[in-house]
């Protein structure tokens, strides 16, 4: 119940966005850009998830009056922050930085931007209808500019990397990202980066004590060694009282 209320509300408001906007010919200035983005954000991501939705549940939920739309859901997102996306543009030239600058978007935006890499980079797993990796690249690219030591666009980052078939640059984000949560005290994430590292380290053959630097390893040997020794000192001095 709680659902269909969510996507009617957002349904009328998307609505209403769209009756101004087409009146104003264009974009109205005059809406709030924390609302907009607001609207948008709900909008989109209905549409996404309707559309994730296996075919025999989907014919249901179609029935009670409900679909959706995987293209026009990215492409309502995109506008928040102004990205354009080749897969959907076609041949179309896109540009490399988003048409929103920082200091006219919504209060919503980098919500909207961790969205967009959800889909392309992580659902992409289930799904390849409407993935697009360079854009995800360019929001990435965006994002760790703004937030440097952010954990949630490092982990994207090193998602990102791990797509592109290069899991030893994933494996140094996904470190920075640990590290950002840790620091930022946002200490769950530090296990989601440490599976992802390790999955990184799988798929680069690399076994071994996770997130632990080569210092680590050395030491570790050391000590191994260091063990070994004693334990032989203490079998010859046995073997004396012995005799």
């Amino acid at each position: 119940l709680n659902m269909r209320t969510t996507l009617t509300v957002y349904r009328h408001l998307g609505a209403f966005l769209d009756e101004v906007d087409a009146a104003h010919g264009g974009e109205d200035p005059t809406i709030d850009a924390d609302f907009r983005s607001g609207v948008y954000l709900g909008v989109g991501m209905c549409n996404i998830i309707l559309s994730l939705i296996p075919g025999k549940l989907q014919t249901l939920v179609e029935l009670l009056g409900y679909h959706g739309d995987r293209k026009k859901g990215l492409e309502i997102l995109m506008r928040v922050g102004g990205w354009s996306s080749t897969s959907l543009d076609g041949e179309k030239k896109v540009a490399q930085e988003p048409s929103v600058p920082i200091s006219e978007e919504g209060i919503r935006r980098p919500i909207v931007d961790l969205a967009l890499l959800l889909f392309h980079l992580v659902l992409s797993t289930y799904t390849s209808e409407g993935v697009d990796i360079p854009l995800a690249a360019r929001i990435v690219e965006f994002n760790l500019h703004r937030y440097p030591d952010g954990p949630l666009p490092l982990l994207a980052a090193g998602r990102l990397h791990l797509k592109q078939a290069r899991p030893h640059l994933a494996i140094s984000y996904y470190k920075k990202a640990m590290r950002g949560a840790v620091e930022g005290g946002f200490r769950n994430l530090r296990w989601v980066a440490g599976w992802e590292c390790a999955v990184a380290r799988m798929a680069g053959w690399e076994v071994g004590i996770l997130g632990s630097s080569s210092d680590d390893k050395n030491q570790t040997e050391k000590d191994g060694e260091t063990g070994r020794e004693e334990k032989t000192q203490e079998e010859k001095d046995t073997e004396s009282a012995t005799a």
